[in-house]
């Protein structure tokens, strides 16, 4: 019989990578598509495994990550804060990450910034 860690264990899935190109919350993007079949029955959900972001920005920047549409993303988990010319990569590892069951949006205050993400779908 499966124990309960087995039996939630997800599908590792990597987000295509994504270039911010406008400030704001206007500016956000889609960073991690959750794949919806025509055929599901339930919800499916995923969980953040690890981000990684690119800051090329001249001064660092705070990126923040949600669900909704541009110009309407409400914050998901906590904000990530970048350094200039250097990467950040948030890996959560064994710990459970935020779970979302909607597109993951990401906004930046500074821009040019590039995200990957990893997750784990379920479901």
């Amino acid at each position: 019989m499966l124990g309960v860690s087995e039996a939630k264990a997800g599908i590792r899935k990597i987000g295509n990578v994504v270039t911010l190109l406008v400030a704001a919350n206007a500016g956000a993007l889609v960073v991690y598509q959750i794949s919806n079949l025509a055929a599901q029955v339930g919800t499916k959900t995923f969980k953040v495994k690890r981000i990684t972001i690119l800051d090329t920005t001249a001064g660092g920047t705070v990126v923040h990550f949600g669900t909704g549409a541009a110009g309407a993303v409400v914050d998901g988990m906590p904000s990530m804060v970048t350094v200039a010319g250097m990467p950040v990569v948030q890996d959560f590892g064994e710990n459970e990450g935020p779970e979302f069951s909607a597109d993951l949006m990401a906004w930046a205050v500074a821009v040019q910034v590039v995200i990957q993400v990893e997750v784990d779908e379920i479901g």
